[in-house]
C-alpha cells in the first residue's frame, strides 16, 4: 500500500473513532411523544469516585449467594440516599450514593464473586423500564437493558462501585459527568445494586432500598447546584460556588431557549421571583397548602432581549424550622406542631421568604374505659390529652389471650373485634370524650343463632375461658342459650377444655343441661338474679367434677342457695366480687 493511501486510512480510521466517541455524548433531552429514545450520552467520561481516585467504570461478571431481584435487602443494610449532589472535582457533575451496612460491605468483600454497583440514566429512562418491566420489583439493570432493544436506547450507565468507610457504616456512590448543555436541567436518577452470577452463569442483581421510590430521586444538575448554593450549612469555596453558579446559570438559560453559544456570552442575568399563591399566615396543626411561584429572567442587550421572560425550572424549598412546619419538593406546606417557620424560596443565587404559623389548636382529655366487670382487657394509654380534629388512639388487649382467644365489644355503638388479641381504636375529639367500652364477650365469630337460641361453632372448641355475648352483630339482644348449646362446637371437645364461663345479667333462661361435662369447668359468673329459679336435678351436673366456684349477686345468694337447681352445688356459691381480680 502506498504511504499516501496509509495516511489517508489512518486520518480515515481517526475521524471514524471520533464520531463514535462524539455520538456517544451524555444525554441530550429528545423525549418524544412515544419515548423514541433517540438521546446519546457519552459513558466514556462517567466516573466512579472512591477516596478522591478515578477509577475504571466496568463491572464484572460476578457470582455469589445473593438473591435475585425480585427478593430485597432491608433498608439497614442497603439504601439510597435520598436525592443527588453536585460533584465538584475536575470533572463535575451529578452524583448519587447508597448507604452500606458494615457487615454487608464485608460480606462482598469476602467474596471474589459479588460486587456493589450503580446504574444512573434520565429518569424518563426508568420510568420506560419501569413500564416495559411490569413488575413491583423491577430488575433495573435489564429492564434499562430491554431499552436498548425495543427503542433504540444507547445504554445506561452502569459501573462498579467500591464502599467507602466512614465511621460506623460505608457507601458507594456514582456520578455522571461532564454534563452537556442541553442536560442541565434534565432529570437523572439512579439504582445501587450487588451483581452476582451464579455457578451455571446466571447473573442477579439485588438492589438497595429507597425512602420512597427510583423516580422520587430524580435531580437535575441545575436544581441541585441551586440546593447547594443556598445552603447556609456548606462551607463552598469561591471557586466551587463559581462552578453552581455557572450550571445554574446555563440551566436558565437553556430554559429562555438560548442556544449554548448564547449562554457563554451572557453577562448579566436579572432574576425575578413571582408568587402566585402565598400559604395562610396561620395553619392549625396538620393542615397543608401548596405554595406556587413562577419564575422570571430579563438580560441584557447582547441576547436582544430586554424584557421579562418566564421560565420553568425547579425551585429550592426550605424550612428554617422543619420540625414545626415541613415543606416538600414541590412546595407543599404541612403544619406539624405549634409554633412558626420561615419558607425559603430559591431560584438560582435570588431568594424570597414567606412566615408561616402554626396556631395552637384547643387540647382535650380522652378517656377510654372499660364499664364491664370482667376484667379481661388491658388499655395501652386510657387517658391521652389530644388536639382538636386529631385522634384519640389507643391500643386494645386481651389479657388471657391464650385462654379466651379474641373479643368483641362496643364503643360508641360499633363493634370491635380482636385479630391476634389486640385492636386498635382510634378516634377524631372535637371535646373531652370518655369513650366506653360495652358488652365484652367471647369474639362474635365463635356463636350462631339469636335471643334465647345461641349456640358456639366448632372455631371455639380450644377456648378454655368463654364470656356469653349480650347481643348479636347487628345489636339484637341474646337472653338465652339453646338447649343444644355445645353441640355444634365439637362439644365434647369445648367441654373438656372450658375452664370458666361468664353469663351476663342479660341472659333469663339456661338450659338444665348446660354444665353436663363440663370435667374441667372450674367457675361460673352470673349476674341475673332471675336465674336463681331454675329446677333441675343432680343429673344435670353429670361429669361437672371440677366445679369450685359459683358467683352470684350478693343480694341473690340465698335465693341461689334454695334454687333445686344450684343447691346441688351450695358450697361453690359465693357472692360476686366488687371488682372481679383481674
Amino acid at each position: 500500500m502506498k504511504a499516501g493511501n496509509k495516511k489517508r486510512c489512518f486520518v480515515i480510521l481517526l475521524v471514524g473513532i471520533f464520531l463514535v466517541i462524539l455520538a456517544w455524548g451524555i444525554y441530550s433531552r429528545g423525549k418524544k411523544e412515544d419515548y423514541s429514545f433517540k438521546d446519546n450520552y457519552r459513558n466514556d467520561l462517567a466516573f466512579q469516585e472512591w477516596n478522591g481516585e478515578e477509577v475504571g467504570t466496568s463491572v464484572r461478571l460476578l457470582s455469589g449467594q445473593y438473591p435475585a431481584a425480585e427478593e430485597t435487602i432491608s433498608p439497614e443494610e442497603f439504601s439510597m440516599r435520598a436525592g443527588a449532589s453536585v460533584r465538584l472535582n475536575t470533572v463535575t457533575g451529578l452524583r448519587f450514593r447508597a448507604d452500606v451496612s458494615v457487615d454487608l460491605a464485608e460480606r462482598v468483600a469476602a467474596t471474589d464473586s459479588a460486587s456493589f454497583g450503580i446504574v444512573i440514566a434520565p429518569e424518563f429512562y426508568f420510568e420506560k423500564a419501569i413500564e416495559l418491566s411490569g413488575s413491583e420489583n423491577v430488575d433495573y439493570v435489564r429492564a434499562l437493558e430491554a431499552l436498548e432493544e425495543k427503542y433504540g436506547a444507547k445504554p445506561a450507565l452502569v459501573m462498579e462501585c467500591e464502599p467507602v468507610k466512614e465511621e460506623d457504616y460505608c457507601f458507594i456512590q456514582g456520578s455522571v459527568a461532564n454534563i452537556l448543555y442541553e442536560n442541565t436541567n434534565l432529570e437523572f436518577t439512579a439504582a445501587a445494586f450487588i451483581e452476582e452470577q451464579s455457578e451455571n452463569g446466571e447473573i442477579t442483581y439485588t438492589y438497595a432500598s429507597y425512602e420512597e421510590d427510583v423516580l422520587s430521586m430524580g435531580r437535575s444538575v441545575f436544581y441541585v447546584s441551586e440546593a447547594a448554593l443556598n445552603d447556609a450549612n456548606a462551607n463552598y469555596s469561591d471557586e466551587e460556588k463559581e462552578i453552581l453558579r455557572g450550571f445554574i446559570g446555563r440551566g436558565i438559560d437553556h430554559a429562555a431557549g438560548l442556544s449554548e453559544d448564547e449562554s457563554d456570552s451572557v453577562s448579566e442575568r436579572e432574576l425575578e421571583i413571582r408568587w402566585l399563591k402565598k400559604p395562610e399566615t396561620t395553619l392549625n396543626i396538620g393542615e397543608t397548602f401548596s405554595l406556587d411561584v413562577e419564575t422570571a429572567v430579563r438580560y441584557g442587550e447582547e441576547t436582544g432581549a430586554g424584557y421579562w421572560l418566564s421560565i420553568d425550572v425547579p425551585v429550592y424549598w426550605k424550612s428554617d424550622n422543619s420540625s414545626v412546619i415541613a415543606v416538600s419538593r414541590d412546595g407543599k406546606v404541612t403544619a406539624l406542631q405549634e409554633g412558626e417557620a420561615k419558607i425559603m424560596i430559591c431560584f438560582g443565587a435570588i431568594t424570597d421568604f414567606c412566615e408561616v404559623v402554626c396556631a395552637a389548636l384547643p387540647e382535650y382529655t380522652c378517656e377510654l374505659v372499660d364499664t364491664t366487670p370482667y376484667g379481661v382487657l388491658e388499655i395501652e394509654n386510657p387517658v391521652s390529652n389530644v388536639r382538636e380534629g386529631m385522634p384519640f388512639e389507643t391500643k386494645i388487649r386481651v389479657k388471657d389471650y391464650e385462654r379466651c382467644g379474641e373479643l368483641s365489644f362496643w364503643i360508641d355503638g360499633e363493634i370491635y373485634t380482636t385479630a391476634n388479641g389486640e385492636i386498635t381504636f382510634s378516634s377524631t375529639v372535637s371535646e373531652d370524650t370518655v369513650f366506653e367500652i360495652k358488652d365484652v364477650s367471647s369474639s362474635l365469630d365463635y356463636f350462631s343463632g339469636y335471643g334465647a337460641n345461641l349456640s358456639l361453632d366448632s372455631t371455639a372448641k380450644n377456648l378454655e375461658k368463654i364470656i356469653l355475648p349480650t347481643k348479636t352483630g347487628d345489636g339484637k339482644a341474646v337472653t338465652g342459650l339453646s338447649d343444644r348449646f355445645f353441640n355444634g362446637a365439637a362439644g365434647t371437645v369445648l367441654q373438656k377444655n372450658l375452664q370458666e364461663i361468664i353469663i351476663p345479667e342479660s341472659y333469663e333462661k339456661l338450659p338444665q343441661t348446660i354444665f353436663r361435662n363440663c370435667s374441667n369447668l372450674e367457675t361460673i359468673y352470673l349476674y341475673n338474679t332471675n336465674l336463681s329459679n331454675m329446677s333441675g336435678t343432680s343429673q344435670n351436673w353429670s361429669g361437672c367434677t371440677a366445679l369450685q366456684n359459683i358467683y352470684v349477686p350478693a343480694e341473690a345468694l340465698e335465693e341461689y342457695k334454695a334454687s333445686d337447681f344450684w343447691k346441688v352445688k351450695t358450697g361453690c356459691l359465693k357472692e360476686i366480687p366488687n371488682e372481679k381480680e383481674k
